[in-house]
């Protein structure tokens, strides 16, 4: 009896990651889109807290020309506008307005990755920009199924102070999902959907792919 109960027990182990599996064939992009969109709002914060606590108001101006011309389609006036921004500050507004042109992908000449690894590799950058940048790479590599996820770079960045540690070890579960090891995936939820201090947003998520596994 102990081992027809050990096998229906596997069985059902099994149907459950097989669950989850489809679960992420079918809306893993949906969810990556997801955090790229909660990611928008970390924009809004560093930049609110450069323009509060560092005063820059000239780089200000200019990063607020370059969203405008960015947002209107007015690509040559915002390339413009964020050369100018990048001799006026290479490490503050300059940063974050390359990061917001290669989300918004309006330069088809470049690769978007291009953008993330320099911001990545160049160690004269405020560590929180380079960490974002990681966050955001490994996001849109996934989505758009391109590129080579740094594990060990998310692995440094969730296992550090960064205040995006959260979000590295919530893409390291969906690489593993998608890798094909769903119980290492599933052990990450469930930490992230118990921790204190994770985010709302990816504690919802991660009770999320913890009920498809558990259904």
């Amino acid at each position: 009896m102990s081992e027809i109960h050990d096998l229906l027990e596997e069985a059902k182990q099994d149907a459950r990651i097989e669950q989850i599996i489809k679960f992420w064939r079918a809306y893993g992009n949906h969810i990556i889109g997801a955090i790229l969109i909660a990611l928008t709002v970390t924009f809004g914060w560093i930049y609110w807290e450069y323009r509060t606590e560092q005063k820059k108001i000239r780089a200000a101006n200019l990063y607020d020309q370059v969203i405008t011309f960015m947002d209107k389609g007015e690509h040559e006036l915002a390339d413009q506008a964020l050369k100018d921004l990048l001799k006026e500050s290479s490490n503050g507004y300059g940063i974050l307005a390359q990061m917001r042109l290669a989300g918004e992908d309006y330069q088809k000449t470049h690769k978007i990755s291009d953008f993330y690894e320099k911001i990545i590799n160049d160690k004269k950058v405020d560590e929180k920009f380079r960490d974002l940048a990681v966050i955001v790479l490994s996001l849109q590599s996934m989505d758009q199924d391109q590129g080579k996820i740094n594990l060990e770079q998310l692995r440094t960045i969730a296992e550090g102070k960064s205040p995006f540690s959260a979000n590295a070890r919530e893409i390291i579960g969906l690489v593993y999902l998608k890798e094909g090891d769903p119980k290492a995936a599933l052990q990450i939820f469930k930490d992230l959907s118990q921790e204190e201090g994770v985010t709302e947003g990816i504690r919802l998520r991660a009770r999320a792919m913890l009920e498809q596994f558990n259904r």
